[in-house]
Protein backbone atom coordinates (compact mmCIF):
# COMPACT_ATOMS: atom_id res chain seq x y z
CA UNK A 1 0.00 0.00 0.00
CA UNK A 2 1.17 3.12 -1.11
CA UNK A 3 -0.11 6.84 0.90
CA UNK A 4 -0.11 9.85 -1.13
CA UNK A 5 -0.56 12.96 0.91
CA UNK A 6 0.15 16.89 1.35
CA UNK A 7 3.11 18.13 3.69
CA UNK A 8 1.63 19.40 6.99
CA UNK A 9 1.19 22.97 6.77
CA UNK A 10 2.48 23.05 3.44
CA UNK A 11 -0.31 21.63 0.86
CA UNK A 12 2.07 22.45 -2.08
CA UNK A 13 4.74 19.85 -0.05
CA UNK A 14 3.86 16.35 -1.22
CA UNK A 15 4.81 13.12 0.17
CA UNK A 16 4.35 9.80 -0.25
CA UNK A 17 5.27 6.33 2.25
CA UNK A 18 6.44 3.65 1.09
CA UNK A 19 7.46 0.28 2.71
CA UNK A 20 11.17 -0.02 2.82
CA UNK A 21 12.59 -2.59 0.64
CA UNK A 22 13.62 -4.64 3.60
CA UNK A 23 10.63 -4.88 5.55
CA UNK A 24 9.13 -8.17 5.69
CA UNK A 25 6.70 -9.67 7.95
CA UNK A 26 6.83 -13.28 9.07
CA UNK A 27 3.55 -14.59 7.39
CA UNK A 28 3.77 -13.33 3.92
CA UNK A 29 7.63 -12.40 3.73
CA UNK A 30 6.87 -8.36 2.29
CA UNK A 31 5.29 -5.53 4.24
CA UNK A 32 2.82 -3.61 2.26
CA UNK A 33 1.41 -1.42 4.59
CA UNK A 34 4.08 1.76 5.83
CA UNK A 35 3.74 2.21 9.07
CA UNK A 36 4.20 5.91 10.34
CA UNK A 37 3.03 5.49 13.90
CA UNK A 38 6.45 4.05 14.62
CA UNK A 39 8.47 6.19 12.03
CA UNK A 40 11.39 7.82 13.66
CA UNK A 41 14.12 9.18 11.14
CA UNK A 42 17.35 7.51 10.60
CA UNK A 43 18.82 9.39 7.54
CA UNK A 44 17.67 11.22 4.72
CA UNK A 45 18.95 11.78 0.91
CA UNK A 46 18.57 14.15 -1.46
CA UNK A 47 17.24 12.69 -4.99
CA UNK A 48 17.31 15.93 -6.79
CA UNK A 49 21.66 15.40 -7.52
CA UNK A 50 21.91 12.02 -8.19
CA UNK A 51 19.23 11.94 -10.85
CA UNK A 52 20.48 15.00 -12.67
CA UNK A 53 17.63 16.66 -12.92
CA UNK A 54 16.06 13.52 -14.53
CA UNK A 55 12.72 14.22 -15.32
CA UNK A 56 11.34 10.72 -14.45
CA UNK A 57 12.52 11.44 -10.20
CA UNK A 58 9.35 13.03 -9.29
CA UNK A 59 10.27 12.96 -5.53
CA UNK A 60 13.47 14.97 -4.46
CA UNK A 61 13.88 14.31 -0.80
CA UNK A 62 13.89 10.39 0.82
CA UNK A 63 13.38 10.39 4.44
CA UNK A 64 14.93 6.81 5.63
CA UNK A 65 12.70 6.08 8.97
CA UNK A 66 14.18 3.20 11.80
CA UNK A 67 10.85 1.07 10.63
CA UNK A 68 11.64 0.39 6.95
CA UNK A 69 9.68 2.63 5.71
CA UNK A 70 10.79 5.15 3.46
CA UNK A 71 9.10 8.78 2.56
CA UNK A 72 9.61 10.95 -0.65
CA UNK A 73 8.97 14.33 -0.88
CA UNK A 74 8.50 16.65 -3.87
CA UNK A 75 7.09 20.50 -4.09
CA UNK A 76 8.68 23.85 -5.13
CA UNK A 77 12.63 23.94 -4.97
CA UNK A 78 12.35 27.11 -2.62
CA UNK A 79 10.50 25.27 0.21
CA UNK A 80 12.86 22.03 -0.62
CA UNK A 81 15.56 23.51 0.04
CA UNK A 82 14.76 24.99 3.08
CA UNK A 83 13.53 21.53 4.38
CA UNK A 84 16.71 20.36 3.58
CA UNK A 85 18.72 22.91 5.53
CA UNK A 86 16.35 22.01 8.27
CA UNK A 87 15.90 18.15 8.20
CA UNK A 88 19.37 17.32 9.69
CA UNK A 89 17.86 18.41 12.97
CA UNK A 90 14.96 16.30 13.05
CA UNK A 91 17.36 13.05 12.94
CA UNK A 92 15.68 10.93 15.46
CA UNK A 93 12.07 12.40 15.90
CA UNK A 94 8.84 10.99 14.80
CA UNK A 95 6.66 11.60 11.51
CA UNK A 96 4.36 13.63 13.37
CA UNK A 97 7.05 16.30 14.34
CA UNK A 98 8.80 16.27 10.67
CA UNK A 99 5.21 16.84 8.94
CA UNK A 100 5.14 19.83 11.09
CA UNK A 101 8.19 21.48 10.53
CA UNK A 102 8.02 24.97 9.99
CA UNK A 103 10.06 26.73 6.66
CA UNK A 104 10.68 30.21 5.52
CA UNK A 105 11.69 33.36 7.02
CA UNK A 106 11.07 33.09 11.25
CA UNK A 107 10.14 29.66 11.00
Amino acid sequence: MIVFKQFGIYPEIRWIAVAGAESKDTENGIVDNPGLGDFTLLKFQQLRKQHDGCKSCNYTIMLIGNDKTNIFINGPDALLDEMLKKIPSYIGKSWSEINNIRLGEGA
